[in-house]
């Protein structure tokens, strides 16, 4: 592949969330919005049967295709990333991740990702209308061929929602973070595979490794900061969020198909991994590896009763992997440390003051992955937190932990509660 060609399709690819696209590439402002709107249903025309090809799928009844303002756009983005995750919800997440040193002391997540979306949004598949969305200013771009790439994109994800159903996916979505990180993946990695195969007139059996051609080229990308100020500032976290979808979840898609080389890629549309360990690890999800349970019931009965409950979820293999590529420590060894994930969960309670307090558990594949995760984990709280402020308690494969101001007492106490 041309480097030329190569900067187009990132160019044209979208680091959204679950429905959203971008469009990377300079926009030139056209005269007639009635041309754009003409010129986008032309593609859109042309791009669905190819698109339905690749995908493997029956391409049904034509998208519908639609045009907005920048302003309509940015208040899509917005219903959107609430449709995944309540603004309320992201800002407690964001929280718990600063407390363990996942993002920097004061980081306000949802702030920071709405901005970023805004930043980058070029055009969209609308699943409550289920409309193929453009912007005005974005059609009638120098190169016709990187219109015809990212429309591509979008068109995915207007045919994995005749499959999937979006909008039932994010009304009825799963609050647990790492099974929506199994979601994006699946969703996005299929849509970036198929815009490359599009690209490139090839099958997908013939793509070059979409770990590798996403990660190199999504980082040189985004090191421009001048076109993408939110992103080129963001942490290690947040740009991990946007790109590993694409990379990991390109790179789940190949494994799939290489294991059913008779099958189709649509048909993944309804074979979501159960953990980011499965997405992380194909040999997981061939096996059906389903994370252990944690049970964090008891909690309610063993805390002070100045703490109310704030929030639950899961810190999976992709959180945790991150989190210790985050810090120089354990920088090195980060992917071996998460690999021996195999589950883990947290509660955290906020009192009248506004103090968090989190308490949860993991378990891991043996003792000696417990116990490489309890040091590397202890590395990380001491840099975030200084000497005090946490406790960590290893009994064989698991590994507890309480971060907040409980006192060693109370700590105690809670750590034993743990199932």
């Amino acid at each position: 592949m041309s480097p030329r060609t190569a900067s187009a399709i990132i160019a044209a690819n979208a680091c959204l969330l679950i429905v959203t696209g971008a469009c990377f590439c300079q926009l030139k402002q056209a005269e007639d919005t009635a041309k754009q709107l003409q010129r986008f249903k032309q593609l859109a025309a042309e791009a669905q049967p190819k698109v339905a090809a690749v995908m493997g799928c029956d391409q049904g009844d034509p998208i519908s295709v639609a045009m907005v303002t920048r302003t309509q756009a940015s208040r899509f983005v917005d219903s959107a990333l609430a449709g995944e995750c309540s603004e309320l919800d992201l800002r407690k997440l964001g929280r718990c991740y600063c407390e363990i040193g996942l993002l920097p002391m004061g980081y306000d997540l949802e702030a920071e990702l709405r901005n970023m979306l805004h930043e980058q949004a070029g055009a969209y598949y609308h699943p409550w209308s289920k409309t193929l969305t453009g912007i005005y200013g974005t059609v009638g771009l120098q190169d016709p061929s990187v219109e015809k790439m990212y429309l591509s994109h979008e068109m995915v994800h207007a045919l994995q929602d005749r499959a999937m159903d979006l909008v039932r996916l994010m009304r009825d979505r799963d609050p647990d973070n790492d099974r929506q990180y199994c979601y994006r993946s699946v969703i996005e990695g299929m849509a970036g595979a198929v815009m490359v195969a599009f690209a490139m007139n090839k099958p997908l059996d013939s793509l070059p490794d979409m770990r590798s051609f996403w990660r190199s080229n999504l980082a040189r990308m985004t090191s421009d900061t001048t076109t993408f100020k939110t992103l080129g500032r963001a942490p290690h976290y947040v740009r991990e969020w946007l790109y590993s979808p694409y990379a990991e979840g390109g790179a789940f898609i190949q494994s799939w198909l290489r294991a059913n080389p008779a099958a189709r890629v649509y048909a993944l549309c309804g074979a979501i991994p159960a953990s980011g360990e499965q997405m992380l690890h194909f040999d997981k999800f061939q096996e059906n590896d389903l994370p252990a349970r944690i049970d964090l019931s008891r909690l309610r009965d063993h805390i002070g009763r100045q703490w109310r409950s704030y929030h639950a979820n899961t810190l999976g293999e992709f959180e945790l992997r991150t989190l210790f590529r985050s810090h120089p420590a354990t920088r090195d060894s980060a992917d071996d440390i998460a690999a021996g994930w195999d589950g883990c969960r947290f509660d955290a309670y906020a009192d009248s003051e506004g103090r968090i307090l989190m308490v949860g558990s993991s378990a891991w594949d043996s003792e000696d992955d417990a116990g490489q995760f309890e040091r590397a984990f202890g590395q990380v709280l001491r840099t975030v937190r200084g000497a005090g402020g946490y406790t960590i308690l290893r009994k064989r494969d698991r590994v507890h932990f309480v971060i907040g101001g409980a006192g060693e007492v109370a700590a105690q106490r809670l750590l034993a509660s743990i199932r």
